[in-house]
């Protein structure tokens, strides 16, 4: 009888401590990763941030896209037919 009301104690002690520290605990996250997030957006206005009127062309060359492939299939030639 003793262990029960040990443990429904540390339960409701637990429920109670729960409550308080976990919006803490929350707003402190959100805090953090809006930070984060401005931190990341500031960074990348920086970078994108030039002389009006200038382009600039970035271009992700994969080895994937120039390899060419023999193994492409077999060529079928059609005629189209008028009904």
């Amino acid at each position: 009888m003793r262990y029960l009301a040990i443990v429904f104690l540390c339960y409701i002690l637990f429920r109670f401590i729960f409550k308080i520290l976990a919006p803490i605990l929350l707003s402190i996250f959100i805090k953090k990763s809006s930070q984060r997030f401005e931190q990341n957006f500031n960074q990348k206005q920086s970078n994108q941030r030039e002389k009006e009127g200038n382009v600039s062309i970035d271009k992700n060359i994969s080895s994937a896209s120039n390899k060419k492939s023999d193994n492409v299939g077999d060529y079928v030639d059609f005629e189209e037919i008028n009904d």
